[in-house]
């Protein structure tokens, strides 16, 4: 019987690390899928930024902005008064009010639930997210659209929008962080598509509230995910090693 008992105290060991080498190899996979979806963002916002400042996609912005306003009067937008609305409260989710009130308080959520870690990801990130959408706007200098009437007051430059980058980067981030937590697929691709569905609806509402170019909304989508990705890829390189290595550790400890 103790022959019995260490053998099978000897496999453990083999078993638990056999489960960190699986562990460490899928990271190292996620790591290069990451790294080539940065390089493809990167690629991409650069792509239409350079097309932006020769003024190549010039046509391309007008149309669309122009088919969301009645023809008989470019300061009406399409759609009912209550449309114009929505798309107010809509375009508030994407606000540093708001952005900030939603990173503040799930940060201290997760400081408070002992999740270090996340929470300090989680300022970082946004924080970072912020200096970058400034520096690009500011650097790019893109003036506000002129074609039709603006909706809403606005106080920066246009490129790009800041709204669409920071409501990706942000929503995206917690709902990563939220969606690692559960234990079932169906909710982590709930989770995911609900902050990429608000993303999306912010960067909309600023089309058609007439405060933004297209090409500058679809750059904001571009920036906020890539900066997203290359967060979640440092998360990658650094958490694994002190956190994965103590993973069939902690599961016997968990039996004993």
């Amino acid at each position: 019987m103790n022959c019995v008992m260490a053998v099978m105290s000897e496999e453990e060991p083999k078993q638990g690390n056999v489960a960190v080498r699986k562990n460490r190899r899928r990271n190292s996979i996620r790591q290069v899928f990451y790294c080539l979806l940065i390089a493809l963002g990167a690629w991409g916002f650069l792509e239409i930024a350079d097309e932006v400042a020769e003024d190549d996609l010039r046509r391309f912005d007008e149309s669309i902005l122009l088919s969301l306003r009645e023809s008989s009067d470019l300061g009406d937008p399409i759609g009912p008064l209550w449309m114009e609305e929505l798309a107010r409260d809509v375009t508030a989710l994407g606000s540093f009010v708001i952005l900030g009130i939603f990173v503040s308080s799930s940060a201290i959520f997760l400081f408070l639930s002992g999740k270090l870690r996340s929470s300090a990801f989680l300022i970082s990130s946004s924080l970072s997210g912020v200096a970058v959408s400034s520096f690009l706007k500011e650097f790019y200098n893109r003036s506000r659209p002129d074609l039709v009437p603006h909706e809403m007051h606005t106080l920066t430059m246009s490129f790009p929008s800041g709204h669409a980058m920071l409501s990706a980067l942000i929503y995206l981030s917690a709902g990563v962080l939220v969606a690692s937590s559960q234990p079932m697929v169906k909710l982590k691709v709930f989770i995911v598509a609900l902050a990429v569905f608000a993303s999306i609806l912010v960067g909309l509402s600023r089309i058609y509230l007439g405060v933004h170019w297209p090409t500058d909304v679809v750059a904001g989508w571009i920036a906020g995910s890539t900066w997203a990705l290359l967060w979640w890829l440092l998360a990658l390189y650094y958490l694994p090693r002190r956190e994965t290595d103590r993973l069939y550790t902690n599961e016997r400890v968990a039996h004993v």
